[in-house]
């Protein structure tokens, strides 16, 4: 199902509600009619013509050959993709059109549901540049009060670059490992995307040092890895940015734009996960907050500025403790 047959379904449920919603009165019609009519002007623009760009950090072919047209020649790094949308989207002729940036999950070794190899994550530091050895990004910044090693190939450890995603920018994680092998070859396509599989999950990660911050280690070495997930690891300042079937380890800044967050994941430490700045209008569908501390009033998922909206719907906070801890419990926050 497209972005655009969503819309379409979601109106066409509001309309069997009609009858329900004016028994409830004429302010509740008038309600009802204001959203009905910010959401077909929404449809009306998500309905303008789409692009695609392909990005699979598994496909290791040379910068030379990564266009994003297909599977077949992806982007291996997702900020090269932003960065062609951008400038697509700069064209005056391309202004009313929508970038979609289908993004594959991909695993260091074969996956084994009984004992999961970890996945090759999406770093905000990595580009197609990064690729060149003689390029100025590939000089690596080092910490060694962490006692850790220098990044990871094809990134530079900067943790102020981040995901800025634009406007009318849809990004669908969820894509299966391989995708360019799908289709007989031709490539997999919307309807083979599967949130609800593990093995199909697309890590967007703010763990610049390359450790694997999911697999809790104790003492002084987790307090590290925990750190990195407070970075900034997604902005969206742009009108009708969609996130879709990602898992997001550090934090997102909505700055001011109507965003869309489907079947996510958010992992942080101390949160919140999510901070939404004045005249944001953020909605979050079926999508789960997880953190190693339980979410009260000193550390809540969503921080809210005055004058931003936000609408949380099916979704739910999933307290993972670290070793030691009481375990695992989750609290809707519906």
């Amino acid at each position: 199902m497209t972005f655009t047959d969503s819309i379409i379904v979601f109106l066409r449920t509001i309309v069997t509600g009609c009858y329900d919603t004016l028994r409830r009165g004429p302010h509740m019609a008038c309600v009802l009619i204001a959203v009905s009519a910010m959401l077909c002007v929404s449809a009306s623009a998500w309905g303008q013509q789409t692009v695609v760009r392909y990005v699979n950090i598994g496909h290791d072919i040379p910068p030379s050959e990564q266009d994003g047209l297909s599977w077949t020649t992806s982007y291996r790094f997702l900020q090269d993709a932003i960065a062609d949308a951008e400038e697509y989207l700069s064209d005056p002729e391309h202004e009313d059109h929508t970038v979609e940036i289908w993004v594959a999950a991909a695993w260091d070794g074969e996956w084994d549901p009984e004992d999961p190899p970890n996945p090759i994550r999406y770093r905000p530091d990595q580009s197609k540049d990064n690729q060149d050895p003689d390029h100025p990004n590939q000089a690596m910044q080092c910490t060694p009060d962490l006692d850790l090693e220098c990044c990871p190939p094809y990134g530079n450890c900067n943790h102020l670059q981040r995901f800025e995603i634009p406007a009318n920018v849809h990004v669908p994680g969820a894509f299966p490992p391989d995708p360019h092998t799908w289709n007989n070859n031709e490539g997999a396509e919307l309807e083979d995307r599967d949130v609800s599989n593990p093995a199909y999950e697309t890590v967007l990660d703010g763990d610049r040092f390359g450790g694997d911050i999911v697999t809790p280690h104790g003492g002084a070495e987790l307090a590290i890895e925990l750190e990195s997930r407070d970075f900034f690891v997604v902005r969206i300042a742009g009108y009708l940015a969609v996130l879709d079937g990602v898992t997001i380890r550090g934090q997102v800044h909505i700055s001011g734009a109507e965003a869309r967050l489907h079947d996510c994941i958010f992992e942080f430490s101390e949160g919140p996960a999510l901070r939404c700045s004045r005249g944001s209008s953020v909605q979050i569908w079926r999508s789960t907050f997880r953190s190693p501390r339980p979410v009260d009033e000193a550390h809540a998922d969503i921080l809210i500025a005055d004058g931003a909206e936000v609408f949380v719907i099916d979704s739910c906070h999933e307290h993972a403790a670290p070793p030691g801890g009481r375990g695992r419990d989750r609290k809707s926050v519906v």
